[in-house]
Formats: structure tokens, sequence, C-alpha cells
């Protein structure tokens, strides 16, 4: 028993280092193994450096140490001891103790794990991203069909036609407008198509020429105007816009085009032409002024009968000027007041009598009529008024007054007899007011300016004196 107990201390006293598999339970030391001293009053201190905290002391009567379910890791056991006098060893002794890991807790066990992990996270990455990849890609087709389905509703509904052509100037697109203008009942009936199925030879041509042009230049065809035939034979005036339609590489690949219909449009300006020609002729014919005016009274459009009355060169001396520029500023002053008055109130001047007086002394007479302009709004905007020369009118009319008051004044030389006149049948007396037979030279004089002178009639004179002869 003593030799294997001086057998275990040689042991330890010569090995530094023990490594036990983690398998292992528990340790059970003798203290005696580490410690050469045996004495009944020795104490010992170990420590299992990596496992306590502090060192732990037992006396000779304990002199054995157990450490259950050390976890793997290398560990440090220290121990010390002090004889029976209490004087510890200055050195001690100690032992490393190695526990393998499980090979769970192996290093290369956590490499294969975390590169198993990574694969794994790596995987799901890619798979993440592929999904939301796919996601994208169905929210961008889903987004590209609403708006395709968009653009479609847009271009079916438009009021214009619009289509779109390939290189080789066929249809692949047409809306509803396109169509009928085709003489088509269906898209499908013109995909595919060119222009010469469906328009006359010269039209074909001329569209095919526009395509051609595009294609080739690139440069786009904005607002040409032109005309074609349908199949009724009927002119149509329209507006052509075609530009070419570029793949990513900016290769042109076709052609996106419309059609604005103005033949309204053109048949309304011919007829304002028309109307323009009638207006013009009135104006430049009528022998009264006509003139426009905007609301500071200023003109912008007359007729040629005010340019000769201004005695300009051309309109361009009279537009854009007044009548205080024109006409002088007495003149000029009324008439712009009247205006604006008129402009203000809306009522028209009808009928009014001017006169101005002319450089050589003479009075111009005039006769103006004004009425106001209003837009669609009802909002006065200027005015428009006809003037005509009434110097004749006028001088007829003085002429006319200063009668009426020559005769007024030989009327006022003249008394008036009137009513009944009682007169003697016989003696030819008048009966007076009072009731009293006068003579009737009496009455006449008495009752006018005339005077009688008496005289005998050649009758009363034979018949009075039948022997004297009165007409020798």
């Amino acid at each position: 028993m003593q030799k294997g107990a001086q057998f275990l201390q040689n042991l330890f006293l010569n090995v530094t280092k023990f490594i036990f598999p983690i398998k292992t339970m528990f340790f059970h030391w003798n203290l005696q193994a580490f410690i050469t001293l045996h004495q009944r009053g020795n104490r010992y201190a170990y420590m299992m450096e990596g496992f306590d905290k502090e060192w732990n002391y037992t006396d000779a009567n304990r002199r054995f140490v157990t450490y259950t379910n050390l976890p793997g890791g290398t560990y440090t056991f220290r121990v010390n001891a002090s004889n029976n006098q209490g004087k510890w060893s200055e050195k001690g002794t100690s032992i490393r103790i190695i526990i393998t890991p499980p090979f769970w807790k192996t290093m290369w066990f956590y490499g294969l794990v975390l590169i198993v992990v990574g694969a794994i996270a790596f995987w799901i990455y890619q798979w993440l991203m592929q999904a939301r990849n796919l996601a994208a890609q169905r929210q961008m087709e889903a987004a590209l069909t609403k708006e395709r389905n968009l653009l479609r509703t847009l271009i079916d509904n438009l009021p214009d036609a619009v289509f779109v052509k390939d290189l080789e100037c066929r249809k692949i697109i047409a809306n509803p407008v396109d169509v009928r203008s085709m003489g088509a009942q269906s898209e499908a009936e013109v995909i595919g198509k060119t222009d010469h199925a469906f328009y006359s030879a010269e039209t074909a041509a001329t569209s095919f020429a526009e395509d051609q042009s595009v294609l080739q230049s690139g440069i786009p065809i904005l607002g040409r105007e032109g005309y074609y035939f349908d199949k009724q034979g009927n002119k149509l005036n329209v507006l052509s816009f075609k530009i070419p339609v570029r793949n990513e590489d900016g290769a042109i690949v076709g052609i996106v085009g419309a059609t604005h219909d103005i033949t309204e449009q053109k048949r309304i300006e011919e007829k304002l032409k028309q109307e323009k020609s009638l207006m013009d002729a009135m104006m430049d014919n009528i022998p009264d002024s006509i003139y426009f005016k905007d609301r500071q009274s200023r003109l912008f459009r007359v007729n040629r009968k005010e340019i000769q009355d201004l005695h300009a060169k051309g309109i361009y001396e009279i537009i854009g000027k007044t009548d205080i520029e024109l006409w002088g500023e007495e003149f000029g002053s009324k008439t712009i007041a009247d205006e604006k008055r008129m402009m203000e109130t809306g009522e028209p001047i009808i009928g009014l009598i001017e006169s101005r007086k002319l450089e050589n002394g003479e009075t111009n007479w005039t006769l103006t009529t004004k009425i106001p302009l209003r837009n669609d709004s009802g909002q006065i905007t200027g005015l428009v008024g006809i003037t005509r020369e009434i110097n004749d009118l006028m001088k007829a009319k003085t002429e006319r007054d200063n009668l009426i008051v020559e005769l007024q004044d030989a009327l006022a030389d003249v008394k008036l007899l009137s009513g009944l006149v009682p007169i003697c049948a016989n003696c030819k007396k008048i009966r007076d007011d009072q009731g009293y037979w006068t003579q009737i030279e009496s009455y006449i004089q008495d009752r006018s300016d005339a005077k009688f002178s008496h005289s005998i009639c050649p009758d009363c004179a034979a018949k009075i004196y039948p022997n004297y002869n009165l007409k020798k």
C-alpha cells in the first residue's frame, strides 16, 4: 500500500498534463498524490483554475477532492499544503487537465456548421431573391399589362385615327376610327395590310412615300395638311402625324401615326372666307364710313370710305389711333366721352347728328350710329360704328327752315277771316258781332289790313250811265 502511494506520488510529480475525453463523468483525486509531506496535522488548499472561483481548503481527515461533469476545455489543478505548525509550502504543485469536447463542440464541427449554415443562408437568400425578382417581374408584368390596357383604352376612344405600322408599312395596330376610315368593320380586317388595300392608288402612294420618308430619315411628320377620297368619293381633309418608333438600341422598327379630320374645319374656314369677302365688298363699296373700335376707342378696322375721309395713305396710318389723334381735341374728346358712356351702360347711340368745323371754315354734318360689340360671355369689348355725311340734307333743312320763317313773316301781315259771315242778298251789307249791319268794305277793313278804293265795273257803268261811252 505504501509502495502504491509512492508510485502515485511519483506519477503525479512527473506528469504535467492529463487528457480525458468528455465522457469522463467525475474526477476523484487523493491530495497525498500531489504532496509528499504526510502528517496528521497537515492542511490542504486546492483550486481547479477555469472552474473554481477561489481556493478550497481541507485537512488531513479529508485528503481527497472530487469534480464531476467538467465541461470540455483546459484546466489547471493547483494544490498546496501546510504542516501542523501552519506553515504553507512556498511552491505547491499543479497539473494541466485537458477534457476533450464532443465533436459537435470542436472547431472543425463549428466550421462545418458555419459552412452548412452559410450555404443554407445563401440558398435561402437566392430563393428569396428569386422569389422577390419573380414577384417584381409579375408586378411589372401586371403594371405593364395595366398600362397597355390603359393605353389601348385611350387609343380606342380618341376621336382621331391612330395606327402603328411595321417596317413594311403594314398595319399592326389600328383604333376604331382608323378602321372606319378605311371602310373596314374590325381591326382584324386591317392588321398585316398596307394602305393599298383600302385607299385609291394615288392616296396609298402618297401615304407610302410619307412612311418611307419617316422610316429612312427618322424625321417625324407633324401636322401635315392633306386630303383623300373615301370609298363613297367624299373628299376628306386631314392633318397627318407620323413619328418613328425605335427599339432599345435606337434602331427604327416602325411608325406610330395619327390623322385628324379637319373637313368640317375647312368647310367653316371656306364659309368664313366667303363671308369675309362679302363683308369686305360691302364695307369697301358702301358710301358710309364703317369702323370698329376697342374699349379704349382705338380703331382696329375701317372701310375704304373712312380712309378717304381721313385723307390717309393707307390703313396703317389709322389703326390703333383715337378720334383725338385723327380729328382733333375738340371733336375727338366729345366722341370718346360718348363712346365711353355707351360701353359702360350698353346703350347704343342711334342717329346722333354731329358737326365738325373744316379747315376751310365750312361745317361738316354727319349722322352716326354706334353699337357695342360683345364677346361670348356678353362682355362689351368694343364698338362698331357707321357714319353718313348729311351736308345736303342739312342744307335742304336749312333752306326749308328759312322758307318757313319767311312764310311765317308773310302770314304775320295777313289776318285770317273765318267762320259763317251773314250778308244781305240784296244790298250786300254784313251783320257784325254786335248785330249791326255794315257795309262790306267797312267789315273787311276793320278785321284785316286790306284797304278798299272805289271804282265801277263796265257792266255797272253801262247800266247806270247808259249815255256815257266809258270805253272811249
